[in-house]
């Protein structure tokens, strides 16, 4: 056997090893996919290196550090490597039973450096597990190469013949560490040690040297294959996705100025367009005005960077035009230079969609608007002439009738009232549904809401012979804030219902305090406005429906009792506008009962004594100088008679002219005007806006009386110098209560 140098070969082995875990460190920038194979491999080849380390001491350290422990890091190490391998190349291996192999053989090796006195007992048992341990971990190699799919791509066959590269040359090293215990034990048995074992130990040296060359060699190449296939497998997935999302980009050489179309651009261009396709010719697909814009934001982009810029384009090719979502920013090649990318997203559908909607809400804003002003037109129409009627069949009951024609009038003027109800129902539904029903916040006495319920309904219960009761808990305070006019015609409509509905027995309103809760404003309570009757009652069936609009419990109902099913839906949306809730628990044939819960704020208003309702002998506008402005003659006749009925003195003009004309020499001469609104020659609007500015009447009152109702009338109304709105028909006491207020008691 040829002489080896054994302290050469250990330095040689050392060097060659400590060569390896630096160049895999330099080969783990390539493997950003997987650091924690990158890890473990890194690891692996460190514990190999300490192991050559401690092998290279032999002689100068004790046996049981250089053989022992060197031995098993060298081991240790290549068997982390295998872990390594197996996290890289996506195989399941587990550590476990390949590191209980090496504690199994530790106490065996220990017996043999320390305990056992004969040298070639030591070298033969040491050298039979040495070689069984590194057989095993050439077993496992072995079975990471097998879970490695073949498969046709020419970097996976190169991975498999440098894997087995590697199994062949640690399979020679392992049968080097077997051989040199058999040639103990066949050739020579236990003499000659020290030239048979010092030549095996220097072949053990020169088999870890190639295994060093050969795993520093061939491991950057395999994790640079592994890297190039994943990073195509990478470019592979993105080119799918683009197609399927259907993004286009190119990627441009600021300095070449040349242009690397995607598939997709690719295929919208057309074969001939994106050959030699540049970053001019892109953009001259543009329309002239996104062209220009284009144009600026990549020059912006390449002379001072920046995060990127965004925009919407058109593009026309072949006859075909796209509106495209445009995005731009620099990006860097393999080389660091940088490059311009560019991306685009076919938004043609999206834009269309988005137009065809804004086309719908246009239309839909028109019809709604259209709508609303059919409504306030129609109720115009429909209060000018109500008013007449209503405030005629008034005049008249006020006088001494015989029976019979009191009977037809009072029917009349029943009738009217309730036309009234229906055209205010659609409009406050209409409003409602359009979200412009404005609520209001002021302070109200709760006493007087349940006396104008008392004295409304309680007379007609009488009527029908059933009671009508009214309880209020100790614990409920009486001056409130709140939409006073709201729940008060949520209370009507529910009593009515009641009152209507119910034949024998008792109508009861209830007012209770909730226990303090969450929902109730700061400062505020809760209030529940119970309504309970002995009457028909409503089936679970009818119940399900019965909030609906234009919907009552059954049909014999509207028959028999009339109404257009909107009051319940109108009182439970503005229960939910005033942030309560309105609920019914009935039973057919024993009676309903309506709950409202609002919570109200508390007032710090001093609760006024109710004022007595008028006699027909007082005459509450005694002396006050009214100045009426109306163009209908029947509403003329109405107001006057009404206003000269409470004692005022009436000066009536035609038309907004005639009032500013009157005015500008008689301002002394009169209180206050009553202005209607739509009137030929000048409109009630533009009178009030000339007597404000023009005349310089500032502080005359003036009170439009119109038939013109809607949030938007009152809103104008005020805007155009008024002081108060009164609607038609008028009532004459809320006529009057405006007039005082705004004279300040001028009548005596």
């Amino acid at each position: 056997m040829i002489a080896l140098d054994i302290p050469t070969l250990s330095v040689v082995a050392l060097l060659t090893s400590l060569v390896l875990p630096l160049v895999l460190a330099s080969s783990a920038s390539f493997s950003t996919a997987n650091r924690l194979a990158t890890r473990t491999i890194t690891r692996g080849a460190v514990i190999y290196a300490l192991g050559f380390f401690l092998l290279s001491l032999r002689g100068i350290a004790p046996d049981w550090l250089t053989f022992l422990v060197g031995n098993m890091l060298v081991l240790g190490g290549f068997a982390e490597l295998t872990v390594g391998f197996g996290q890289y190349f996506r195989g399941v291996i587990h550590r476990g039973w390949a590191f209980t192999l090496l504690l199994l053989q530790a106490p065996w090796l220990y017996w043999c450096v320390v305990v056992e006195p004969d040298a070639s007992q030591r070298v033969l048992i040491s050298s039979i597990f040495v070689g069984i341990v590194a057989t095993v971990l050439v077993g496992l190699f072995l079975a990471e190469i097998a879970r490695l799919r073949a498969d046709a791509q020419d970097q996976t066959r190169a991975e498999r013949r440098v894997l087995w590269g590697l199994v062949a040359v640690f399979g020679l090293g392992a049968l080097s560490f077997a051989w040199r215990g058999t040639v103990f034990w066949g050739v020579h048995g236990p003499i000659d040690t020290a030239t048979l074992g010092g030549r095996t130990w220097g072949l053990s040296f020169l088999m870890g040297v190639i295994f060093n060359i050969a795993l520093a060699t061939s491991l950057p190449l395999l994790i640079s294959r592994r890297n190039q296939r994943e990073l195509q497998h990478s470019q592979e997935l993105l080119d799918a996705t683009e197609q399927l999302a259907q993004v286009a980009s190119l990627v441009v050489d600021p300095g070449t100025g040349r242009v690397t179309p995607n598939r997709v651009l690719a295929a919208w261009l057309g074969p001939d367009a994106a050959h030699g396709l540049t970053l001019e010719g892109f953009v001259s697909l543009f329309d002239p005005p996104d062209r220009a814009w284009l144009t600026d934001q990549v020059r912006q982009l390449l002379d001072h960077g920046g995060s990127g810029w965004s925009g919407q384009c058109r593009m026309a090719v072949a006859d075909q035009s796209r509106w495209l979502s445009v995005h731009g920013g620099i990006g860097k090649d393999a080389a660091g230079r940088q490059q311009l990318i560019l991306s685009a997203l076919d938004v043609s559908s999206f834009r269309e969609a988005t137009e065809q909607a804004n086309l719908a809400r246009e239309a839909a804003t028109r019809a709604n608007t259209a709508k609303s002003e059919f409504l306030a037109n129609m109720s115009h129409e429909i209060r000018t002439p109500m008013n007449g009627v209503l405030g005629l069949t008034r005049l008249c009951l006020q006088g001494d009738l015989p029976a019979r024609e009191r009977d037809l009038i009072e029917k009349c003027h029943a009738s009217a009232q309730t036309l009234m109800g229906v055209v205010n129902d659609v409009l406050d539904f209409s409003k409602i549904e359009a979200g412009k029903l404005v609520l209001e916040d002021a302070p109200f006495d709760l006493t007087r809401t349940l006396d104008q319920a008392r004295n409304l309904f309680e007379q007609m219960a009488g009527n029908k012979g059933i009671c009508f009761v009214v309880e209020v808990a100790p614990d409920v305070p009486l001056a409130l804030r709140g939409d006073a006019l709201r729940l008060t015609q949520v209370l009507n409509n529910l009593l009515s219902n009641a009152v209507k509905f119910t034949h024998t027995g008792t109508v009861r309103l209830q007012i209770l305090r909730e226990p303090d809760a969450p929902v109730a404003p700061a400062g505020g309570v809760r209030l529940t406005f119970a309504v309970q009757d002995t009457g028909i009652g409503i089936s679970p069936q009818q119940l399900a429906r019965l909030f609906e609009p234009f919907s009552q419990a059954d049909a014999s109902t509207t028959r028999q009792f009339g109404g257009t099913g909107l009051g319940l839906a109108i009182c439970r949306r503005l229960a939910d506008l005033m942030g309560g809730s309105l609920s019914v628990d009935s039973e057919p044939g024993a009676g309903s009962r309506f709950a409202l819960i609002l919570p109200l704020g508390l007032s710090d208003a001093e609760l006024q004594p109710a004022t007595p309702p008028p006699t027909h002998k007082q005459r509450r506008l005694q002396g006050l100088r009214v100045l009426l402005v109306e163009d209908n003659p029947i509403n003329v006749m109405v107001a006057k008679l009404s206003l000269e009925g409470e004692g005022a003195h009436v000066i009536h003009r035609a038309d907004g002219q005639q009032a500013v004309d009157f005015l500008r020499a008689h301002a002394g001469d009169v209180d206050v005007v009553l202005m209607d609104i739509q009137m030929p020659v000048m409109d009630g609007y533009t009178a009030t806006r000339t007597i404000r500015a023009d005349l310089g009447l500032r502080l005359l009152p003036v009170v439009a009386m119109t038939a013109n109702v809607m949030d938007t009338d009152r809103q104008a109304s005020v805007e155009a110098g008024m002081d108060a709105h009164v609607g038609k028909p008028f009532d004459i006491n809320t006529l009057v209560d405006v007039l005082l207020r705004c004279t300040s008691g001028v009548a005596t």
